[in-house]
C-alpha cells in the first residue's frame, strides 16, 4: 500500500518529477494523467503500474508499464479494453528508454527476466524473455 500511494503522489507530481525519469516513461505518464484529467477524474495507482527492473542484464534500469495498475475516478481506462489492459515494456539504454514490447493482457506476472502475460482463464498465452537489448516473444517474434 505503502508503495502504491508513493506512486500515487508521483504521478500527481509527475511534472516536478519528470527528471526522475527517462522521457519516454515521462511522455507515457503525462499522457495518461491528461486523458483521465480530460475526461474530469483523478488519477490513481491500484496495482504495480509501473516496475523499474533491469531486465535484460545490461546493468540499466528497464520499465515495465501494466495499465491494469492505473485508474482513474471518472471515465474509460485510456489502454484497457475487453482484451485486458496494455501491457508495455521499455529498455533503458542512454538518457531515454525505447519501446520494445506493447501487449493486452488479463493479467501480467514479472518472473525474473521472463514476462508472462495471460490473456484467457489465467494461462500464460504470451512469455517473453529479455536479453542484450532485445525482448523474445514465445511465437518467435523478437524485438531488438
Amino acid at each position: 500500500m505503502r508503495s502504491a500511494l508513493c506512486l500515487g503522489l508521483m504521478l500527481a507530481a509527475a511534472p516536478a518529477l519528470a527528471e526522475d525519469w527517462p522521457p519516454r516513461i515521462g511522455a507515457e505518464l503525462a499522457e495518461r494523467r491528461a486523458h483521465c484529467r480530460e475526461s474530469g477524474g483523478e488519477a490513481r495507482i491500484a496495482g504495480p503500474f509501473l516496475r523499474r527492473i533491469d531486465l535484460d542484464g545490461d546493468g540499466r534500469d528497464d520499465f515495465v508499464m501494466d495499465d491494469a495498475g492505473f485508474r482513474c475516478s471518472k471515465g474509460a481506462p485510456l489502454h484497457c479494453g475487453s482484451g485486458g489492459c496494455q501491457v508495455q515494456v521499455f529498455l533503458g539504454g542512454g538518457t531515454d528508454a525505447r519501446p520494445v514490447f506493447a501487449e493486452l493482457a488479463q493479467k501480467a506476472v514479472l518472473k525474473g527476466r521472463v514476462l508472462e502475460l495471460s490473456q484467457r482463464r489465467g494461462m500464460p498465452a504470451i512469455v517473453v524473455r529479455f536479453e542484450r537489448g532485445c525482448a523474445i516473444r514465445s511465437d518467435g517474434e523478437r524485438t531488438c
